[in-house]
């Protein structure tokens, strides 16, 4: 595949920002739902069914694996290059 040079303005090296927050939550929703699931005991003392565990994944999970995902923003090392294009 070619791509012409003046078509191109910047190459960068990693993904954004966003993909870093998006996959956390995305990663600590699945984590604690599956721990949520995994851990019910419906006729323990203020236990809960594996539907409330998985709701309770959901609403704890994704929010704080979107805090993670964002702190490793801070140690993403990537680079952008612009292109300049000769004439």
């Amino acid at each position: 595949m070619e791509i012409p040079l003046s078509s191109l303005g910047s190459i960068k090296t990693k993904h954004s920002a966003g993909n870093n927050i998006l996959v956390g939550a995305a990663t600590g929703a699945t984590k604690m739902v599956l721990l949520g699931v995994a851990t019910a005991a419906p006729d323990a003392f203020l236990g809960y069914t594996a539907g409330e565990g998985a709701a309770h994944g959901v609403i704890s999970g994704g929010p704080l694996g979107a805090v993670i995902g964002g702190i490793t923003i801070l140690f993403k090392n990537s680079k952008s290059y612009e292109i300049t294009a000769i004439r």
